[in-house]
């Protein structure tokens, strides 16, 4: 590899990542495994936040169904499913983000196959991400519900 190659895989992979540890990705491989990485840690923060909300919200909900508090159980319902569902387009997006600098610093190696394929794991990270988000509502309306 060329010393060029060199540079622009530490560049891409610090790009990739927004890290300022210094970058170890020096071949297409590295940079895929970082990207990976990144996307991965990205799924498992947001299905962690949409579980916190739903457990949250669905005992919030319980307790006020419990007060006689209908109307106010309906209000946090709402408010909770706003949050699941704005954190969860928010993963999302942060997703997208991460998936278009890891393709591009993939085909700057000329590396389509790998970058083909950190497609199809950005298509898994966002239908994770979606199942959490309606397993979070569901919660939701499983406590409204009673």
């Amino acid at each position: 590899m060329t010393r060029h190659a060199l540079v622009l895989a530490a560049i891409a992979s610090a790009f990739v990542l927004n890290t300022a540890a210094p970058a170890r990705a020096h071949t297409p491989q590295d940079v895929y495994d970082d990207c990976v990485e990144a996307i991965t840690s990205a799924v498992h923060r947001c299905q962690a936040r949409n579980r916190t909300s739903a457990a949250e919200g669905s005992q919030l909900i319980t307790r006020l169904l419990n007060a006689g508090h209908t109307e106010r159980a309906r209000l946090v319902a709402h408010r909770y499913r706003h949050k699941i569902n704005s954190d969860s387009d928010e993963c999302v997006d942060y997703v997208h983000h991460l998936c278009r600098r890891c393709v591009h610093a993939l085909l700057e190696f000329g590396a389509e196959e790998l970058a083909r394929d950190i497609v199809d794991v950005c298509d898994r990270a966002v239908h994770a991400i979606r199942k959490s988000q309606r397993a979070a509502i569901a919660a939701i309306n499983a406590a409204l519900s009673g």
